[in-house]
């Protein structure tokens, strides 16, 4: 896959929520038995290192928009039923992104059992940065991850926090 643009190529966006042990203590939550698994179109992809890159809320959230800054793993080819010790020699190389959430509509489906496909692919949702290679990030289980806004701090983790290690996700879907 070439690393530029890889995201033009990009056949399936695979997230895990629920999946940092902050999240189980701020929410007095058990930690799930398997990862909490959702799917994002392709068309949520928006390129944030383009000239003018906009991120495009649909208007029925109300503005309450959930951001998460990701570490993206990006698999070059195709890891269906790997182990986990396998699972890291199908990347090719990592993002950063955002994970966009309209909160209203998230929150009004979980309770019911709903999907949350539209809370989280909407168009323009998942901002991503250039291809990061292997080489550039050759440990991917202790990469801190931070989002400002408009100077605020809103969001400091480290992978080494995840509740299942990004090897067992790939295993896992």
């Amino acid at each position: 896959m070439p690393s530029t643009k890889f995201f033009q190529s990009t056949r399936k966006i695979i997230g895990a929520g629920v999946n940092y042990k902050e999240i189980l203590l701020l929410t007095n939550s058990p930690k799930p038995d398997a990862p909490v698994i959702f799917f994002k179109p392709t068309s949520t992809l928006l390129d944030a290192e383009s000239p003018s890159p906009t991120i495009r809320v649909p208007r029925v959230f109300g503005g309450r928009i959930n951001f998460e800054a990701e570490l993206g793993v990006i698999i070059g080819r195709r890891a269906a039923n790997v182990s986990p010790e396998q699972a890291m020699s199908y990347v090719s190389g990592y993002c950063l992104a955002l994970d966009m959430t309209g909160m209203d509509f998230i929150l009004n489906a979980r309770p019911k059992g709903l999907p949350w496909c539209l809370g989280k692919g909407f168009d323009t949702s998942t901002p991503v940065s250039r291809f990061i290679t292997r080489e550039e990030l050759p440990d991917p289980n202790d990469v801190r991850v931070w989002c400002d806004v408009n100077g605020v701090r809103k969001q400091d983790d480290t992978t080494a926090e995840l509740i299942f290690p990004i090897a067992d996700l790939i295993a896992y879907t």
